[in-house]
């Protein structure tokens, strides 16, 4: 009888369980080097998103440092801004409130502040035309100086044109138009000093309804008026025009870790006048710091340490510094990975 062979022989068995050792074997070192590649993939691609954000963050810092002190005069005594109700035109009052969103935060270059309580840099400015009306005996305006004057909006009407004038005081104010009466220049475009104009405020409460300004003014504040210069040709919101009169916030919320960027614009008509922008997460540390030159050698200061010492010589003060300590949430053979960075930034309006 022929006997026929069922099932493997122990040497075969043997031989297939090696073959498949080494198969499974390759397969995990493959694997593993693919996750391993793409760790260090995603750590390098992270760390470089992390970097060209904090580059990102710098250039936004320099970018508005460059106009810190512009139109700081008008931020000096008293500032202030319009109330009213919407739709009801008798409620629009002048001088309804004052605006210490700006008036409060200039402890540096008249544009610049840091709260060390909620870890937060303030840069506010406002750039203006160079032309400068000023009110006639008959409420006609005329420009003191020649130049350019562009389309008006937005403005600020001041009591003096000289910030440290007894009883110094200025308003925010939405004009409407210029009508010229007479004189050589040309609206918009170059205007003269023999122009004449009627000026027409805007109330705020029902935009149709506009003040002649010639015999409906506010006495106190009205007696020269800048106009806030067209910034950028992007709208903002409901058609406002950005305009060079805004506030930078630059907070860092150490328990979420990360910078928070706020661009606040004081359109006084709009629902919502500001925009906030998550910068950057996963900072370990945020310092702002001051260059000074107090003791006849450059020194370097934390803001709020500065803020703290009794009369701090301000005009010592020629630059910021700015230090950022990022670090990852994730670790790469058993560290984490850091960018620590500092940029310098001068002052121009303490030069």
């Amino acid at each position: 009888m022929i006997s026929i062979k069922k099932g493997f022989t122990l040497v075969e068995t043997l031989v297939t369980m090696i073959i498949l050792s080494i198969f499974f074997l390759i397969v995990v070192l493959v694997f593993s080097n693919f996750v391993e590649s793409y760790k260090i993939a995603r750590t390098n691609l992270q760390t470089l998103y992390a970097d060209n954000y904090v580059t990102f963050l710098f250039d936004i810092i320099e970018s508005e440092v460059k106009y810190a002190g512009s139109g700081a005069n008008l931020f000096k005594g008293e500032f202030w801004r319009p109330t009213y109700t919407p739709g009801n035109a008798n409620s629009y009052v002048r001088l309804g409130q004052k605006y210490n969103e700006f008036t409060t935060r200039t402890w540096l270059a008249d544009s610049i502040d840091y709260d060390p309580n909620t870890k937060t840099l303030y840069i506010s400015y406002v750039l203006t035309y160079p032309i400068i009306l000023r009110r006639n005996s008959d409420g006609t305006y005329t420009p003191i100086n020649e130049g350019y004057l562009g389309r008006v909006g937005w403005g600020i009407a001041a009591s003096s044109i000289n910030p440290n004038a007894p009883g110094y005081k200025t308003r925010y104010v939405k004009f409407n138009r210029l009508e010229k009466i007479t004189g050589s220049g040309q609206f918009p475009g170059i205007v003269k000093r023999d122009d004449k104009y009627y000026v027409y405020e805007t109330n705020l409460a029902v935009q149709s309804v506009t003040y002649n300004m010639n015999n409906s003014y506010e006495p106190t504040t009205d007696s020269f008026i800048y106009f806030i210069s067209k910034f950028k040709d992007a709208i903002f919101e409901n058609g406002y025009f950005t305009r060079a009169f805004r506030q930078i916030q630059i907070r860092y919320d150490q328990n979420q870790k990360k910078i928070v960027l706020r661009r606040f614009m004081p359109a006084l008509d709009l629902s919502t006048n500001y925009v906030d922008v998550d910068i950057l997460t996963g900072v370990k540390d945020f310092k702002i710091y001051l260059l000074t030159t107090r003791t006849g050698q450059v020194e370097e200061i934390e803001f709020g340490q500065a803020k703290q010492i009794p009369n701090f010589p301000k005009n010592s003060v020629f630059a910021l510094k700015v230090y950022l300590h990022w670090e990852s949430d994730w670790t790469l053979y058993g560290r984490k990975q850091e960018i620590i960075k500092t940029r310098t930034f001068i002052l121009l309006s303490m030069l």
